[in-house]
């Protein structure tokens, strides 16, 4: 049996290949650039076609080939916001695998995406005739992420990744690129280390944690808890990270979805970065200023992701420039054999498994 390649993300966050390898896309895949969210991110002064043809660059520089559904660009937009109503984004994503044969599905934007558009594929009852890897399961698009974990979804992906969404990755530091273009090429193992224990029960750990790596965006986790194609968090190592929150709101957040969490069987909880709220007021500061303001709102969020894990009866553990709506968002293979390897006293090492499929 070949074995899988092994990353260890280095301090410059680039993952460097430590072993062989079973490529996750062969050279020359063909990508579908996904619409399934809003029709243009007037936030980042994206259009449209600006976007697609961002998404194009980024997938040629990939090795890859760029795969556009001209039929869904006729689409109107559904409520002046979103591209298509959520059957004609279902439709869009089925026609990418079918009729384009894609090898490979990539969203274009984020905001909005994934939820309402599963809810209808599961409407049509439509199932895959093969299988394509998913890559962004990230922010909004966690809802992927969670549907392939799930029971629904299993017939639909052999690998999701966590990856920032297509359009933004000019605006984002170029390592994120070579991790994913690494990743995509190496397959095989990721490895995060420095990873360490937030509460008594992960920091007096005396043995190793296996499970499914299952999660995503904390209010995407906590908006689809009650869809019938949420997946079971039954032994699984669950992760979230969210942005642009206030403490108190990421206080209930956490302690809502930690215990919710425990009472489904999970495992252990991984937190990535919680970013504080984007305040106007900050961009008028001088950059020191802002820093200092930014680090004070960063450890008050710490403080409340503490408190609630004292009182989780789970391990809880957290890693920093992990993944999130940071500069770093590393690739992560979402519901992969994964495991919390204990390395020294209150310091873990992630072990991702990109060949854990969903067989």
């Amino acid at each position: 049996m070949q074995s899988l390649g092994i990353f260890n993300i280095n301090r410059n966050r680039v993952a460097a290949p430590i072993k062989s390898y079973v490529p996750i896309l062969n050279p020359q895949a063909k990508i579908g650039i996904l619409c399934d969210s809003i029709l243009n991110d007037v936030e980042f002064n994206l259009s449209l076609s600006g976007a697609q043809e961002k998404a194009s660059n980024l997938i040629t520089a990939l090795g890859y080939i760029p795969v556009i559904d001209f039929i869904h660009a006729t689409t109107q937009p559904y409520y002046k916001r979103w591209f298509g109503s959520p059957g004609e984004r279902a439709d869009h994503f089925i026609r990418l695998v079918e009729e384009y044969e894609v090898d490979a599905v990539y969203p274009l934007f984020g905001k909005s995406g994934g939820s309402s558009v599963i809810d209808e594929i599961i409407k049509k009852k439509y199932k895959p005739s093969r299988k394509v890897v998913f890559i962004g399961s990230f922010s909004q698009h966690s809802d992927w992420g969670l549907f392939a974990s799930g029971k629904y979804g299993k017939h639909f992906f052999s690998c999701v990744l966590n990856a920032t969404q297509c359009a933004y990755h000019d605006a984002l530091p170029a390592s994120n690129v070579q991790n994913l273009a690494a990743i995509l090429t190496h397959g095989g193992e990721i490895e995060f280390n420095d990873i360490v224990g937030m509460n008594d029960l992960a920091k007096r750990l005396t043995k190793n944690i296996s499970g499914k790596l299952i999660g995503g965006n904390l209010g995407v986790l906590l908006m689809n808890l009650h869809k019938k194609w949420f997946p079971s968090l039954k032994s699984a190592i669950v992760f979230c990270e969210d942005y642009d929150r206030h403490v108190h709101d990421y206080h209930r957040h956490i302690e809502l979805f930690a215990f919710e969490a425990h009472k489904r069987g999970a495992k252990a909880i991984l937190l990535g970065d919680h970013l504080p709220i984007r305040k106007r007021g900050y961009f008028l500061l001088e950059k020191d200023k802002q820093k200092v303001m930014l680090d004070e709102e960063r450890a008050e969020i710490m403080c409340s992701l503490q408190e609630v894990a004292s009182r989780v009866p789970l391990p809880i553990f957290y890693k920093n420039g992990m993944v999130g709506h940071g500069l770093s968002n590393l690739p992560m293979g979402i519901g992969c054999d994964s495991m919390i390897h204990l390395e020294a006293q209150n310091r873990f090492k992630l072990i991702n498994n990109l060949g854990g499929h969903y067989e």
